[in-house]
């Protein structure tokens, strides 16, 4: 368990804009290593120090204060790869991401939002997007890239997908099979709990 080298994320130079924005990681997640172990990813927010009344003069604006985003290393160099950091909008903090058996696509699950979101490795690009029940902040996948599962941390429950097609480049089809409930003696009250949701959840204007 020696120290082999650190790798470090570099402050984002932005720009600001309304899907965009400068500042440095934080809050880092798991690291999730590719299957052919050449690069791994890591969840984040990115928290915008540059901006402000007494930075540089301009006010805070929703869009660009705090931002979530996927990093991406390369291992091989030791260096993230700044310009395919993913900057996801309209998403709260992304607790856990998992490849596809075949490393080309990765799943992103953003426990705020309450979705789980696949994008391509190689772009970034947004193929398709799952609404999951409260606070998703766990992810599984079948060796054989079959079935999804999905941990929803505040419904007490884990949901399991069909993604066989979506993996294997059929569709981007993505089918709910079972939500089974994972907790029979809940020891929070209800509203200890619904509590807990209301404050996970970022789309609640409560």
């Amino acid at each position: 368990f020696k120290l082999v080298r650190t790798i470090d994320l570099p402050f984002d130079n932005g720009p600001d804009t309304e899907v965009s924005g400068r500042g440095l990681p934080n809050y880092l997640g798991a690291v999730t290593v590719s299957p052919d172990g050449r690069s791994a990813l890591i969840s984040a927010k990115k928290d915008n120090l540059a901006r402000g009344i007494f930075r540089d003069g301009k006010k805070l604006t929703f869009d660009n204060s705090v931002r979530s985003i996927v990093a991406n290393l390369d291992i091989t160099n030791g260096k993230e790869r700044l310009q395919k950091r993913n900057d996801l909008n309209d998403r709260s903090l992304p607790q856990s991401i998992v490849f596809s058996p075949f490393g080309d696509i990765y799943f992103v699950a953003s426990t705020g939002s309450n979705k789980v979101d696949v994008y391509e490795f190689i772009n970034n690009r947004l193929i398709s997007s799952i609404s999951t029940s409260a606070a998703p902040n766990s992810l599984a996948i079948r060796p054989d890239g079959s079935m999804l599962f999905v941990k929803n941390y505040l419904s007490r429950t884990v949901s399991v997908f069909d993604i066989f097609d979506l993996t294997h480049g059929f569709s981007n089809a993505i089918t709910k099979i079972d939500e089974i409930s994972v907790v029979s003696n809940e020891l929070l009250t209800d509203s200890e709990l619904l509590g807990k949701q209301i404050f996970y959840n970022a789309s609640d204007p409560r």
